[in-house]
């Protein structure tokens, strides 16, 4: 039996986090050789540190989305999916199993869907930068299946903070369809759109919530597949990861996934925090994902972008969603906010992995313009109007 341990320091009170300490035991009988499913073998595989084999990846998550397994059995699973230790194809086998089970949508649109969507792990904890640069596409003529959810680590999420601007985000996938192709924006609520996490999410909450007892941050696998899991099958892709180890992984994973450009990115602030998105503040590690999966990596520097000087304070994100909602409003309609460089930069990027700009240096200076000029705003409430119900 191996001596490594799982995610509980055995040398704590099991009743300080008595679901993990189940957990310990279990995953230390499947490694003893209980169980012959697929998901006993993937847990031996992993703890044994010689990775998961996509294909097993795969029935696994089939087994798990289908409500085959149990609570012990899935957490001991997921435990061991930090996401540093699995490959791009593995990430991208367990993605495909949940695209599959999510309700698919297919806008009719003259041009490529994009998203915005991250993974959330944003030191800074700034304004929400992906919803403002997904109204700057829009702006720009884009067509954005925006998938999210409600804020995690950020302190606001695109859901908390397009509510708040008088968005639905809770519809019915034919009504998110209605939106991106009459208002070239709809937002893919995460809960709605994928009801094989109902066998998960109790799972996940109980690990988070008694790692946070014992001071351990259990990440897994799903906490990168929230932008790979996208209902619309967006084709370009803008993706903040909040772990330079995972630029690469998540970039061959989106290529895996049929995906026709990605730029992928991790910066950092002015004091090493870690951002979900490209940074004013110091060089992004990036990688672009094009024909054929192929990716490429390099690093993105502002001062060769002529990226203009960001005070980190007043950047973030602060208050409630409705204040966050009322300065994202004011920084749409040309408002000359602080942060306005912040989004431009990220703006800029998505306009130039959508084929707006010719590279990313065009992207900043069309996006900064895009914004002074206050459409997105106009496009903003395009959006609110079209979703609000009709009287006849």
């Amino acid at each position: 039996m191996s001596d490594r341990k799982l995610v509980l320091d055995l040398e704590l009170p099991s009743e300080q986090a008595p679901f993990l300490a189940s957990v310990e035991r279990h995953w230390r009988e499947i490694l003893d050789g209980l169980g012959d499913r697929d998901i006993h073998t993937a847990i031996r595989s992993l703890a044994g540190r010689e990775g998961l084999e996509p294909t097993l990846a795969r029935r696994v998550f089939e087994q798990i989305t289908a409500g085959a397994e149990n609570e012990l059995s899935i957490a001991a699973f997921l435990a061991n999916t930090e996401p540093h230790r699995l490959s791009g194809p593995t990430i991208a086998a367990c993605a495909s199993v949940m695209r599959d089970r999510a309700h698919r949508i297919r806008p009719q649109v003259p041009g490529p869907l994009i998203d915005t969507c991250g993974t959330d792990g944003d030191g800074l904890k700034t304004l929400n930068v992906s919803t403002a640069a997904a109204l700057v596409l829009v702006s720009r003529g884009a067509y954005v299946a925006k998938h999210g959810n409600r804020a995690i680590t950020s302190a606001c999420g695109s859901a908390d903070v397009l509510e708040a601007m008088g968005v639905p985000i809770d519809v019915e996938p034919s009504e998110a369809q209605r939106l991106i192709e009459q208002a070239s924006l709809g937002f893919l609520f995460a809960p709605r759109f994928h009801p094989a996490m109902r066998f998960v999410q109790p799972v996940r909450r109980l690990l988070a919530s008694e790692g946070a007892t014992i001071g351990r941050s259990l990440r897994t696998v799903f906490n990168v597949l929230g932008p790979l899991t996208n209902p619309a099958w967006a084709q370009r892709q803008l993706v903040g990861v909040y772990a330079p180890e995972l630029v690469e992984p998540v970039a061959r994973a989106l290529g895996e996934l049929g995906v026709e450009r990605a730029l992928v990115v991790h910066g950092r602030g002015p004091m090493n925090e870690p951002m979900d998105e490209i940074s004013p503040f110091g060089p992004t590690h990036a990688a672009v994902t094009g024909a054929g999966g192929l990716v490429e990596t390099f690093e993105i520097e502002p001062s060769e972008l002529g990226v203009k000087a960001v005070d980190p304070a007043e950047i973030r994100a602060g208050g409630s969603p409705s204040e966050n909602a009322a300065r994202i409003r004011g920084l749409l309609g040309g408002a000359d906010d602080p942060a306005r460089e912040l989004v431009a930069l990220n703006a800029g990027g998505a306009l130039w992995i959508t084929g707006n700009a010719a590279d990313l240096r065009s992207g900043l200076v069309e996006a900064r313009a895009e914004l002074r000029s206050g459409r997105p705003l106009q496009c903003l409430e395009r959006l609110v109007a079209a979703a609000r119900p009709s009287s006849n």
